[in-house]
């Protein structure tokens, strides 16, 4: 054993130099908060990426101001997070930066598109800080190095092995199962959660998983759908993985979120893309109950995601909603079912995997998952694969007086196949170098290892992995309560002093008397004769102008004490009226009027005249610059909407009700905000005096 010793000694990594160097490219609107997003961009860093194109997108900000072309101006998200990076000496490596978004309409952002955008700038940026590669991923996605080291070197010698001729990197992604109890508490995912689902019989490639690959994440063979006949759980988001782009390849450009293309054209038709072999992508998909509520609340029937978990959850939300279908707590139900799962989280029996690679033949088939047997003076685990149904072939064992731990055929003994010598207790925290015997020699083993496995209540496997141990014993703080600064409350009345003053300056008031009159617009028949509907007016325009919701009220309330600006906020709704008149005076058709009156939201721009089509179908008579809208009924599920499709399931707003008459509606509307669905107080839908 004294020459694996020596074997083992030798295996410290020799100092690197000219190393390939990575950057990250990720489009984020901060969904489980900026210190989570912070904390995922540190731990980047520390992995070993040099720089990190972080793209903000501000889901709040509707049609954010241009400073120049292409370039939005920044947003109050968007100033958070950089001055978190900040306060972290992050801002160098971490560049924040705003999201290259294009708004189709009020509110709706083709988030593909905006993806695209965002990484064609990234690739210019990082081509001109000569990177060698850019890897795309979301802000719930972690690199992991399987070798479970961290350090620029580690993951430059991952990504070198690629071939020169590639240009397009593949990673596997592993998707997290849930276990954090409290399903509607936000919370640091990345730091609670350690359960993985193992990959099924493919690659993110489309190649195969071979016999005695990596056990601690894979499984050889079986049905992916199924999870390998339920040895672990399937997948419930993309199985496909993510990739890196080599930025001296000629035309470089991502192709939808998944992959990149070049000039070259396709990577997989010309031989151009690899499979990464030591580096897999962590997936933490629907960990927030609200952000998986609002990702199926949006999701259309004639969109591409239409499958698995993606229809069945968006069908239970609908089917929730309705009359009669549970609402909430049947949705909080199929959740707790679906991405949680049932049966305990873990069970009592220990597990390992144990990996030995190629490196490690002619010892390569005792790869495979152990299961703990004995505790007695050491920890000792027998294989337990499809290949000992007549009983262990292998095992995994610990002999403390030595401090070693060893992988062979006759537990106990000290000499084995592979070797490591660490005076671990726990198997899955070995980190000395492994040496196997090759018939002839102890040779180093490059690559093997023992990575904990998890098994739930159902016989289900996972991988576990801590992203957090990068770190080491000292997580880095992410926003707890001794770093927190107490913020000063708003001086509200000083605010609306402000506002007030600023009317008097010609270019504030435009905005505010301009905002007053779109207000004025979302308001019922018959509203200027209604003080409430003057002061929800004023109140608009001051919120145009930069007054939060409080200050914007006292300024509404104080300006409609004044005879002036009440008169002229009467005739702003008279004007409105007047204009819906001249509107219904060009229409032969039946016609309603649409109201959505108080706070502007993301759906407002719906309000106005509706020519009836049919008896179900009603569309906004619009100006040449505005979008369509249609009020229509969906009969079979008692619920009527107004949206940019009619027949569609999802819309901007909906109210449940049977009547088949649009003018006979009589039940509370909800409407989307851009995150959520939420009682609409006031919207209803009135008849119009006009011809027809």
């Amino acid at each position: 054993m004294e020459a694996a010793a020596k074997a083992a000694a030798a295996a410290a990594d020799t100092p690197r130099t000219n190393q390939t160097r990575c950057a990250i490219a990720t489009t984020s609107c901060a969904a489980p908060g900026v210190d989570v997003l912070c904390w995922w961009a540190t731990y980047h860093i520390k992995l070993g990426v040099d720089t990190i194109y972080l793209y903000v997108h501000d889901a709040s900000v509707v049609e954010p101001k241009k400073k120049a072309q292409g370039v939005a101006a920044p947003s109050p998200l968007l100033l958070k997070v950089q001055e978190r990076l900040k306060s972290l000496n992050l801002e160098r490596q971490v560049l924040a930066l705003p999201a290259l978004s294009h708004q189709k309409g009020a509110g709706t952002v083709d988030v593909v598109a905006m993806q695209e955008r965002d990484v064609h700038d990234a690739i210019r940026r990082a081509r001109a800080s000569g990177f060698d590669w850019l890897f795309h991923v979301d802000d719930d996605e972690l690199l992991h190095l399987t070798s479970g080291k961290f350090g620029k070197g580690e993951l430059a010698k991952v990504v070198e092995k690629a071939r020169d001729s590639t240009f397009n990197l593949r990673l596997d992604n592993l998707e997290v199962r849930r276990t954090f109890p409290e399903i509607k508490e936000p919370y640091n995912f990345f730091e609670e959660e350690t359960h993985f689902k193992l990959r099924v019989a493919l690659h993110a490639d489309g190649s195969s998983v071979k016999k005695h690959h990596d056990a601690r994440f894979y499984i050889h063979g079986g049905n992916p759908a199924s999870g390998a006949d339920n040895t672990t759980a399937p997948f419930l988001s993309y199985w496909n993985g993510k990739s890196g782009g080599r930025l001296s390849e000629p035309g470089l450009k991502p192709c939808g979120v998944h992959f990149f293309g070049s000039a070259r054209g396709d990577a997989a038709r010309n031989g151009a893309q690899d499979a990464a072999d030591g580096l897999v992508l962590l997936h933490y998909p629907f960990c927030h109950f609200a952000t998986w509520r609002h990702k199926f609340n949006v999701l259309d029937a004639t969109q591409r995601s239409d499958w698995g978990h993606y229809r069945a959850a968006r069908l239970k939300i609908v089917e929730a909603m309705a009359p009669g279908g549970g609402g909430e707590k049947a949705i909080e139900e199929f959740y707790r079912e679906a991405v949680m799962l049932k049966g305990a989280p873990t069970s009592d029996v220990e597990h390992v995997a144990v990996n030995l690679p190629a490196s490690a033949r002619p010892q390569q088939w005792r790869t495979g998952v152990y299961k703990r047997i004995d505790d007695g003076e050491g920890r000792c685990y027998a294989r337990c694969e499809k290949a000992d149904k007549d009983g262990p072939k292998s095992y995994l064992w610990n002999i403390p007086s030595k401090k070693m731990w060893l992988v062979g055929s006759t537990p106990g003994a000290t000499t084995g196949a592979a070797v490591a010598y660490d005076e671990a207790e726990d198997p899955s925290k070995i980190g000395a170098p492994w040496c196997v015997y090759d018939g002839s020699a102890w040779v180093k083993a490059a690559g093997a290892a023992v990575g904990a496995i998890n098994v739930d209540g159902e016989g289900r496997r996972y991988a576990v992995v801590d992203a957090k141990r990068i770190f080491g014993d000292a997580p880095l703080p992410t926003g707890g309560e001794e770093e927190v600064k107490r913020r000063s409350q708003p001086d509200h009345a000083r605010l609306a002093a402000i506002v007030l003053a600023a009317l008097t300056h010609e270019p504030y008031a435009a905005v505010f008397w301009r905002a007053c009159e779109k207000a004025a617009k979302r308001e019922p028949p018959g509203a200027e004769r209604k003080p409430e509907a003057c002061k929800r007016a004023l109140a608009a325009g001051a919120r145009a102008v930069g007054a939060p919701r409080v200050a914007a009220s006292l300024v509404a309330e104080r300006m409609a004490a004044l005879p002036e600006h009440k008169r002229r906020a009467a005739r702003t709704l008279s004007k409105s009226r007047d204009a819906h008149a001249d509107v219904l005076s060009k229409t032969t058709e039946d016609a309603v009027v649409l109201s959505i009156p108080g706070a502007e939201s993301v759906q407002s721009w719906r309000a106005g005249v509706y020519a009836r089509e049919t008896q179900t179908l009603y569309k906004r008579v619009r100006e040449a610059d505005e979008q369509e809208s249609f009020l229509y009924a969906l009969p079979k599920r008692g619920m009527w909407l107004v949206g940019s499709t009619p027949g569609s399931t999802v819309g901007g707003l909906v109210a449940y009700d049977e009547v088949r008459d649009a003018r006979k509606l009589n039940c509370a509307w909800h409407v989307f905000d851009g995150r959520t669905w939420a009682p609409a107080r006031g919207v209803a839908v009135t008849v119009a005096k006009g011809r027809g």
